[in-house]
C-alpha cells in the first residue's frame, strides 16, 4: 500500500519483479531494468483523484518480458513512458490501462530503438468502460529499426465501450531516417556518431522527465558508451 501524500518509487537496478501497488495520490515510479533476462509483472490500482506517473529506461542486452497492469477506479491521471534498446535478445513489453469510470485520463508511449536482429515487440492497450464519459486517453508507439534484421512490431490497442470519450492512438515502425543520417555526417559526424546522437535524440524526452538524479545518471552513461554499429 502506497500511503498519502508524494510518492517516489525508484527501481535503480530492476531486474525481476512481481508487485502490487496501491496508489492514492501523486506517485511517480522510475526504474532503469538491467540483467539477462528481466521479468517484471506489475500490478497497480489507482484510486480516485490519484495520478501515476511510470517512467522506465532498458537500455542493456537481454531478454525482457513486461506486463504492467493499470486499474482506474476514478477520476485519475496515469502517465507511461517506456524508453527500450534491443540487439540480438527479445523483448516483449504489454502495458495495459483500464479506465472503468469517468473523466479518466491516461497517456502510455514506447519508444525504441532495435538495432539488431531481436524480436522487439510493443503491445498497448487502453479500454474505457461503458458508461466511463469524458475519458481522455492515448496510446503511442515508435521502434526504429537500425538494421535489415530487425524484427519490431508496435500493437496499440483501443477497446472504448463510450461514445463520449477522446481516444487516440499511434503507431510508427521504420528504419532510421537516411536524410537525417546524411545531414549529420555532413556536418563533420562519423556514421558512429551519428548513429549515436539520433539515439540520443530519440530518448531525450523521456531523459528530461526523470527526477530520480541516479537513474538519470545511469541512462546518460549507457547512452554514451552503447555501440551502434
Amino acid at each position: 500500500m502506497i500511503s498519502d501524500g508524494v510518492n517516489s518509487i525508484v527501481f535503480s537496478s530492476l531486474k525481476s519483479n512481481t508487485d502490487h501497488f496501491t496508489v492514492n495520490s501523486l506517485t511517480r515510479i522510475e526504474g532503469f531494468i538491467e540483467g539477462d533476462n528481466a521479468k517484471i509483472n506489475w500490478d497497480i490500482e489507482v484510486e480516485e483523484n490519484a495520478k501515476l506517473d511510470i517512467i522506465l529506461f532498458d537500455l542493456f542486452e537481454g531478454a525482457r518480458e513486461v506486463e504492467i497492469n493499470v486499474s482506474a477506479k476514478g477520476k485519475t491521471d496515469v502517465k507511461v513512458y517506456v524508453a527500450s534498446l534491443a540487439d540480438n535478445m527479445n523483448k516483449h513489453f504489454n502495458i495495459k490501462v483500464y479506465n472503468n469510470f469517468g473523466y479518466a485520463k491516461s497517456l502510455v508511449k514506447m519508444y525504441g530503438l532495435n538495432k539488431g536482429s531481436a524480436k522487439f515487440l510493443f503491445d498497448g492497450t487502453t479500454s474505457v468502460k461503458k458508461g466511463a464519459k469524458k475519458c481522455d486517453v492515448r496510446q503511442d508507439g515508435r521502434i526504429i529499426n537500425f538494421s535489415s534484421k530487425s524484427r519490431s512490431t508496435v500493437s496499440p490497442k483501443l477497446l472504448v465501450g463510450e461514445n463520449d470519450v477522446k481516444a487516440s492512438h499511434g503507431a510508427v515502425v521504420g528504419f532510421i531516417d537516411s536524410k537525417t543520417l546524411f545531414y549529420l555526417m555532413s556536418r563533420g559526424l562519423s556514421t558512429e556518431q551519428a548513429l549515436s546522437l539520433y539515439a540520443k535524440g530519440s530518448f531525450m524526452t523521456f531523459v528530461d522527465i526523470l527526477s530520480d538524479e541516479g537513474i538519470k545518471c545511469k541512462v546518460e552513461e549507457a547512452l554514451g558508451v552503447l555501440k551502434w554499429m
